[in-house]
């Protein structure tokens, strides 16, 4: 069941439900990797760019579950580099229930 849970894992990070977060608007001016952005920009998060990042992932293009096992990455978009169901407070409220269904559904499917 173990190894079930780092499937479903790695099938959310490389399949993210959303490629793109829910748009944000900025509240105050911010620097951000060298870019200026100003108060008041509607900025949207690349999920889908963010969980195949080679600088974070080794070899990030390749299904590989074993890799959870050895990195702790959670869910809930407290580790920046994996959060298919958003960030912090603005991460799905669905999030836990579809994990669990998914998990449910593919156990069920391979008994």
């Amino acid at each position: 069941m173990e190894y079930l849970k780092y499937v479903v894992k790695e099938t959310t990070r490389l399949h993210s439900p959303a490629p793109f977060f829910i748009p944000r608007e900025t509240s105050t001016n911010v620097k951000l990797e060298g870019y200026d952005i100003p108060a008041k920009t509607m900025v949207c998060v690349n999920a889908w760019a963010i969980q195949r990042d080679p600088e974070y992932w080794e070899r990030a293009e390749e299904f590989i579950p074993e890799r959870h096992e050895k990195m702790k990455v959670r869910y809930n978009g407290q580790d920046s580099q994996f959060a298919p169901f958003g960030f912090w407070r603005r991460g799905c409220p669905g999030m836990s229930y579809g994990i669990e269904s998914a998990e449910y559904l593919l156990a069920n499917l391979l008994c």
